[in-house]
Protein backbone atom coordinates (compact mmCIF):
# COMPACT_ATOMS: atom_id res chain seq x y z
CA UNK A 1 0.00 0.00 0.00
CA UNK A 2 2.74 2.43 0.94
CA UNK A 3 4.62 1.73 -2.28
CA UNK A 4 1.54 2.70 -4.28
CA UNK A 5 1.17 5.91 -2.28
CA UNK A 6 4.78 6.84 -3.04
CA UNK A 7 4.24 5.93 -6.69
CA UNK A 8 1.17 8.18 -6.95
CA UNK A 9 2.86 11.08 -5.16
CA UNK A 10 5.72 10.99 -7.74
CA UNK A 11 8.33 11.86 -5.17
CA UNK A 12 12.11 11.88 -5.62
CA UNK A 13 12.16 8.11 -4.98
CA UNK A 14 10.12 7.33 -8.09
CA UNK A 15 12.78 5.02 -9.61
CA UNK A 16 13.02 3.04 -6.39
CA UNK A 17 9.24 2.77 -6.19
CA UNK A 18 9.13 1.39 -9.73
CA UNK A 19 11.68 -1.28 -8.79
CA UNK A 20 9.73 -2.20 -5.65
CA UNK A 21 6.49 -2.48 -7.64
CA UNK A 22 8.22 -4.69 -10.19
CA UNK A 23 9.54 -6.96 -7.43
CA UNK A 24 6.10 -7.22 -5.84
CA UNK A 25 4.50 -8.12 -9.18
CA UNK A 26 7.16 -10.76 -9.78
CA UNK A 27 6.48 -12.29 -6.36
CA UNK A 28 2.77 -12.45 -7.10
CA UNK A 29 3.27 -13.90 -10.57
CA UNK A 30 5.92 -16.49 -9.72
CA UNK A 31 5.06 -17.50 -6.15
CA UNK A 32 1.59 -16.62 -4.94
CA UNK A 33 -0.35 -17.24 -8.14
CA UNK A 34 0.92 -20.80 -8.77
CA UNK A 35 0.37 -21.77 -5.12
CA UNK A 36 -3.12 -20.28 -5.25
CA UNK A 37 -3.99 -22.10 -8.47
CA UNK A 38 -2.68 -25.38 -7.07
CA UNK A 39 -4.81 -25.01 -3.96
CA UNK A 40 -7.96 -24.16 -5.93
CA UNK A 41 -7.72 -26.49 -8.92
CA UNK A 42 -5.81 -29.51 -7.58
CA UNK A 43 -6.67 -29.55 -3.87
CA UNK A 44 -10.23 -28.22 -4.51
CA UNK A 45 -10.11 -25.72 -1.65
CA UNK A 46 -12.23 -22.62 -1.29
CA UNK A 47 -10.79 -19.37 -2.64
CA UNK A 48 -10.44 -17.71 0.77
CA UNK A 49 -8.55 -20.70 2.17
CA UNK A 50 -6.37 -20.86 -0.96
CA UNK A 51 -5.38 -17.22 -0.49
CA UNK A 52 -4.44 -17.90 3.14
CA UNK A 53 -2.43 -20.98 2.15
CA UNK A 54 -0.54 -19.02 -0.53
CA UNK A 55 0.30 -16.20 1.86
CA UNK A 56 1.32 -18.66 4.58
CA UNK A 57 3.64 -20.50 2.19
CA UNK A 58 5.24 -17.20 1.19
CA UNK A 59 5.72 -16.24 4.84
CA UNK A 60 7.26 -19.62 5.61
CA UNK A 61 9.61 -19.39 2.63
CA UNK A 62 10.80 -15.95 3.70
CA UNK A 63 11.30 -17.27 7.21
CA UNK A 64 13.88 -19.72 5.81
CA UNK A 65 15.93 -16.91 4.26
CA UNK A 66 18.50 -15.43 6.59
CA UNK A 67 19.01 -11.76 5.89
Amino acid sequence: FFVLVFFISDDIFNEFVFVFLFIQLAVVAFWLLPVFCYQVFIKKRRIKLAVYKALASYKEALGQVSW
